[in-house]
């Protein structure tokens, strides 16, 4: 595009980034982030869930967080979808203290968490034995006008449970 006097936009980038992630390239895409300042261009937020999402997608977390940490400490933008794929990939590889920190970042940053962002961290407590983290984290949900669905049940029920050796479906013997 360059050498025939086309200057790529930040949709351009972004439709190049996100081939180069469906290609399974996430760290050539980052490379390739390096570039779209040369161009003039900006990455925004679509620009950084499709790259976060891919490393997660490749198990690199720790890159992951850096870049998102990286992008955060400069003062780029990221929006609470950004957060909210975040935590959620992050709560369901049991990150359980990236989950958490990003939460607390999410809310400080002023972005209210939607009810999947809520479900993944408080499935995330359960999962790790933080059964007054996650009741906590479901009174927050509710006081914040954020209506618990069959997931978050569902994850509560667990814990409740296993705490109280109660089975829902007694056999009939």
């Amino acid at each position: 595009m360059s050498q025939n006097g086309c200057t790529p936009d930040i949709v351009t980038c972004n439709i190049y980034v996100k081939a180069l992630c469906k290609e399974g390239k996430p760290y050539e895409a980052c490379t390739f982030l390096d570039q779209v300042e040369q161009f003039g261009c900006t990455p925004n937020s679509r620009t950084f869930i499709v790259l976060l999402s891919a490393l997660c997608d490749k198990m690199n977390f720790q890159k992951a967080l850096d870049l998102f940490n990286l992008v955060t400490n400069r003062g780029g933008k990221l929006d609470a979808i950004c957060y909210e794929v975040m935590i959620r990939r992050f709560s369901e590889a049991n990150k359980l203290k990236e989950s958490e920190d990003l939460f607390n970042q999410m809310i400080d940053k002023g972005f209210l968490p939607n009810l999947h962002v809520y479900n993944s961290l408080i499935d995330c407590f359960c999962r790790n034995g933080c059964s007054s983290k996650a009741s906590n984290l479901f009174n927050f949900m509710i006081i914040n006008g954020c209506t618990p669905d069959i997931n978050t049940h569902k994850a509560v029920d667990t814990v409740y449970r296993a705490r109280s050796h109660l089975t829902l479906f007694p056999s009939k013997e």
